[in-house]
């Protein structure tokens, strides 16, 4: 896997993460953050990285800082 597909794995991985520990669906979510549900499976599939702004809206929906989300991330990637 190249950095991108690991970044993006890892990233998707963890926003699923929250959304379960959170109790919502990723109908809920898509809600919350005014996105697709298509696009949500996506990026927590790791088949698509978001814009910044999309993931400041996952992010902010979920009463998650994009500080927090950037250490899970990059602990992941190790």
């Amino acid at each position: 896997m190249t950095e991108r597909e690991i970044f993006g794995h890892c990233l998707g991985k963890h926003i699923r993460l929250r959304r379960i520990e959170i109790g919502w669906s990723q109908e809920k979510l898509e809600e919350m953050a005014d996105l697709s549900v298509t696009m949500i499976g996506k990026i927590e599939r790791g088949e698509r990285i978001p814009e910044s702004l999309t993931l400041f809206k996952i992010a902010e929906a979920m009463g998650i800082s994009l500080d927090r989300l950037q250490v899970d991330v990059m602990e992941c990637m190790k």
